[in-house]
């Protein structure tokens, strides 16, 4: 699952015309030609409406036989709508998204030490 590795020195760009526009980088494991994974860097920050939201970067890691995982992919669609619909900004939600997923991470690790821990006495 990716992670994030915002940093508050560096996560903010201007746009075109001059207004500031929030970023952050994601590291995303993707799958080689030969089945393993490698770990990648993508910045994620305001998307051009007709495209994915990391339609570029795919077709660059593409290029250079990685493949981003689906479920990544189609998360990153729907926090995309999700934040068009909602008038909030996408770069938010991807980093509310990551908190999620890593505290159901921990909490499922929590869980099954305590369990592992249970069955051993």
């Amino acid at each position: 699952m990716p992670t994030s590795q915002n940093n508050d020195n560096e996560n903010i760009s201007q746009s075109k015309n001059g207004t500031p526009e929030k970023k952050t980088i994601i590291s995303i494991g993707c799958q080689t030609q030969s089945g393993s994974t490698q770990n990648v860097q993508v910045i994620i920050g305001h998307p051009n409406p007709e495209n994915h939201p990391i339609q570029f970067q795919m077709r660059n890691l593409g290029d250079k036989g990685l493949t981003v995982p689906s479920n990544i992919v189609d998360s990153l669609s729907k926090i995309y709508k999700l934040s068009c619909e909602n008038n909030a900004e996408f770069v938010d939600l991807v980093e509310y998204a990551l908190k999620v997923h890593q505290q159901k991470l921990e909490d499922q690790k929590k869980e099954n030490e305590q369990k592992s821990s249970e069955t051993q006495l």
